[in-house]
């Protein structure tokens, strides 16, 4: 099996189970790094709608036949406010995303 056809796959297995875990998902854990890290670099008026804006752009890029943005941006908007928390601390990405639960 390719490494795309893997990940597709995989993919496919995340976003086909309800977005309710009950551990933490490899797929969340990027997305929510990525999100940070973007959050990091910018220079942010106003951080809920950045996070919002952003998540709903990384979770548009899922390589799949059907559109899954609203169930992923669902998934981690809860998250935001204690990510926001954390970037106002100087936490890492890993260290945040791990302490909110997503990791």
């Amino acid at each position: 099996m390719s490494p795309s056809a893997f990940l597709l796959l995989t993919i496919t297995i995340f976003v086909s189970i309800p977005i309710v875990y009950s551990y933490p998902s490899p797929l969340f854990c990027s997305l929510c790094t990525n999100l940070f890290e973007q959050a990091l670099v910018a220079d942010l008026e106003d951080l809920p709608k950045f996070l919002e804006q952003t998540s709903t752009e990384l979770c548009s890029n899922f390589p799949l036949p059907i559109d899954v943005t609203r169930q992923c941006t669902d998934y981690l908007s809860p998250f935001f406010s204690n990510i926001v928390q954390f970037l106002k601390s100087g936490s890492s990405p890993e260290s945040a995303c791990a302490h909110v639960g997503i990791c």
